[in-house]
């Protein structure tokens, strides 16, 4: 008879000692896997052990079923005396509730006491959830630790243990980790002939610590988007280049990852340099580039940023609690909603953006409250008229990059979007009335050109129709094909690049008969060029930007 809780394919098994993923069989010597390198407790199966048993060992496997039946009948009445005692506990606490004259027994009074026993299904049931809870909402381990936390769930189970910080900490976060890395390699291990993109990034929390994350992005064989964080580390160390390759380089081999197509990183020079030293091809964000077009535009305007400093001192003053009530008479008074002003990140130009919205629509209200003594509005925060009419034409340059960067932030984005959202982005602009705005404009688009349209020899600035990524990706994407593209010429020669590429791939794939005619490839491509006429794709690839019916967004 096996141990109480313990599969009864144990029998005829033995864990090998120093790889507790590995099981020997004792009948026949056999070594089965039973889960990943490096993986502890729960995240192991047994379903391979009963795999093997039924195929080498069927009487063998008969008999481990039939002892497998007895026990799992024995745990059927267990829990069955165990939910009828749970009901009469439940009954008798609920009449002792209601002022129910029915005397309780000290049986029935120790029951309700009792804490529940550490393997009972439902401490351990309870234990996982809130777990869940507590890493799905980004909980501080130690909230287990709080008074009132400690009451709510006593008040709705006493019999419940709420595991202490240490346990949590050191046991069932772990626990978990390893069950959810053991779940993601395995669906890894199904798309081992899939390609990966990485997005990476470094940032320094408010107590100036460094992170490193990694996030992995690929498509499954029913073309369905997945992603999965494999990591999320402390990055005190030097951030040069040859230490961020090492890390990369790392991660990937720890997670044994080695087909990635492209990484997604910010404009740094020094990861660019590091994912050129791991081996990998990289591109700079499209919204990061956005942040560089503002912040060497708009933002370096003298006009603008005395506008936005006195707009960010005023915004400050009316959030003030005193503050806020007596704003909220002055909005009634100027018949404006009562939004609330925000105040913008400096380090962000859309919340910026959102600022200025916010103010220009509350821009009567903000007048009458800038002359009220209580407020205390000092002159380097009262906006001036011609501040106020500088705020709409900071918006309509700033509108169509905001727009940019939401579509580019969404779930559903990809890099066959750079080029469309780049032409729309350059007409956009174009089309802003220049009274009043020219200088600034002429800024905007000079810079979209020099980090978007090649207009500079720096590495992390993307020339988009001539980058073999988003060149390829914006013509096989169907909404876009060549009427994304903002220069016809380059859209053709996108065509070529693109045909060259699937006759390479038809040649990579071709059988390789000791009988096949050798001079068929060189034929193959010497005839690129005049393939439109005759490749079944010249239907997609040769529609002209005018008649594509693919959307611009």
């Amino acid at each position: 008879m096996t141990k109480r809780g313990v599969s009864a394919v144990w029998e005829y098994f033995t864990v090998v000692r120093g790889r507790e993923e590995i099981a020997q069989c004792n009948v026949c010597g056999s070594e089965i896997r039973r889960g990943a390198s490096g993986s502890k407790g729960k995240s192991f199966s047994t379903k391979s052990l009963w795999g093997h048993l039924k195929a080498r060992h069927p009487d063998e496997h008969s008999a481990a079923e039939g002892i497998q039946s007895k026990e799992l009948e024995q745990q059927i009445k267990k829990k069955k005396k165990i939910e009828e005692e749970k009901a009469k506990v439940y009954t008798l606490s609920k009449d002792s509730s209601s002022g129910s004259s029915k005397q309780i027994t000290l049986e029935h009074t120790f029951l309700l006491s009792k804490k529940i026993e550490a393997n009972h299904q439902d401490q351990v049931e309870g234990e996982k959830l809130l777990v869940y809870w507590l890493c799905d909402s980004l909980k501080s381990f130690q909230t287990v630790e709080n008074e009132h936390f400690l009451k709510f769930i006593q008040h709705l189970c006493q019999r419940f243990k709420v595991p202490s910080e240490k346990t949590i900490r050191t046991k069932l976060v772990p626990e978990l980790n390893a069950k959810v890395q053991f779940l993601v390699k395995e669906t890894l291990d199904s798309n081992k002939n899939g390609l990966y993109c990485i997005t990476t990034d470094i940032w320094s929390s408010p107590s100036k610590e460094s992170f490193m994350s990694i996030t992995l992005h690929w498509i499954t064989e029913d073309f369905a988007r997945k992603e999965a964080v494999l990591r999320c580390i402390r990055y005190n160390t030097s951030h040069t280049a040859s230490n961020l390759a090492n890390t990369l380089k790392g991660i990937c081999n720890d997670w044994g990852i080695h087909n990635i197509h492209l990484i997604l990183r910010d404009n740094a020079s020094n990861i660019i340099q590091g994912i050129k030293l791991a081996g990998y091809d990289s591109m700079g964000c499209f919204c990061h580039i956005l942040h560089l077009v503002v912040k060497y535009s708009v933002m370096e305007q003298s006009g603008v940023k005395m506008m936005i400093s006195k707009m960010r001192g005023l915004v400050k003053k009316l959030q003030r609690p005193k503050s806020k009530a007596i704003f909220q008479k002055y909005q009634e008074k100027a018949g404006v909603s009562k939004n609330v002003i925000i105040l913008d990140c400096e380090t962000s130009w859309g919340s910026t953006y959102e600022m200025c919205e916010c103010a220009l629509e509350q821009k009567q209200a903000i007048k009458l409250a800038e002359d009220d003594p209580d407020l205390d509005i000092m002159a380097n925060a009262t906006m001036t008229p011609t501040d106020w009419e500088l705020i709409p034409k900071v918006l309509a340059l700033l509108g169509p990059l905001n727009m940019a960067s939401k579509m580019a932030e969404r779930d559903s984005a990809s890099i066959s979007d750079v080029i469309p959202l780049t032409k729309r982005l350059t007409m956009e602009v174009s089309s802003v009335p220049g009274s009043g705005v020219g200088t600034m404009k002429e800024e905007v688009l000079k810079q979209i050109k020099r980090y978007l349209g090649g207009g500079d020899s720096q590495a992390h600035f993307i020339a988009v129709e001539e980058n073999h990524l988003t060149v390829i990706a914006t013509l096989l994407d169907p909404r876009y094909k060549t009427a994304g593209f903002i220069e016809k010429e380059k859209a053709e020669r996108a065509k070529e690049k693109l045909l060259s590429l699937m006759i390479a791939e038809i040649n990579k794939n071709r059988d390789h008969e000791e009988n096949s005619d050798v001079e068929q490839t060189p034929n193959m491509e010497a005839s690129s060029t005049s393939v439109s006429t005759a490749c079944p794709w010249d239907a997609i690839l040769n529609t002209d930007s005018e008649d594509s019916q693919g959307s611009m967004a």
